[in-house]
């Protein structure tokens, strides 16, 4: 039964041996990041879908920039576990450093930056727990070093593209859907090197 699952999952191709997993035609990316973090801490790493991961995230951490659970907490939490596992630092530091600077504070956690646009289902009790399960799993550790100074990965599937430069890093979502903003097509967000940091130059799409 496992098997047939894993083999049914529906799945976005691209170039390059990457995949999207999630739920179509919208292909959310924080069902991805989920997905793919469970597979491994099931023991069934899946190859193309951590490739596509490390595309994904933007230089300061952000990797569900499009879709349904946008910028969950649980999202960033999930990386620094699987990164730490992949023997990827320098991605698991931004995932680190940007939930801790970003979303923790004031005796709180945020489910996502401004704590809006979010599903019904996305109970407090049930998605703050999420975050922590991961953080646990993932164990103590200072943050590395996040490298400001590294672009991301190239990434091409026929909804979502991303282009990097060493100093630049661009995510483009190629179909949108009419009246919620965390689907817009087009440029979602854009990450600029100044400075020796990055500055987001693109508005968040829910505020």
């Amino acid at each position: 039964m496992a098997e047939r699952i894993l083999d049914g999952m529906p799945r976005l191709d691209g170039p390059g041996g990457v995949c999207l997993i999630g739920d179509p035609p919208a292909y959310p990316l924080a069902y991805h990041v989920l997905t793919t973090v469970s597979m491994r801490l099931a023991g069934r790493p899946i190859e193309c879908a951590e490739r596509a991961l490390a595309a994904l995230q933007a230089p300061n951490g952000d990797v569900a920039w499009s879709g349904r659970s946008y910028l969950q907490s649980c999202t960033l939490a999930a990386q620094v576990y699987l990164f730490r596992r992949a023997g990827d630092p320098m991605r698991a530091a931004r995932a680190q450093i940007h939930l801790e600077r970003d979303y923790i504070g004031g005796g709180r956690l945020r489910l996502n930056p401004c704590d809006c646009l979010q599903d019904s289902y996305a109970q407090r009790p049930t998605y703050t727990g999420m975050t922590a399960f991961f953080l646990l799993l993932a164990g103590d550790g200072e943050p590395g070093d996040p490298s400001p100074a590294t672009g991301g990965l190239l990434l091409k599937t026929p909804l979502y593209v991303v282009e990097s430069t060493p100093t630049t890093w661009r995510a483009i979502r190629l179909g949108g859907r009419p009246g919620d903003g965390r689907y817009v097509a087009g440029v979602v967000r854009e990450q600029v090197l100044e400075g020796g940091a990055w500055r987001t130059t693109t508005p968040d799409l829910v505020r």
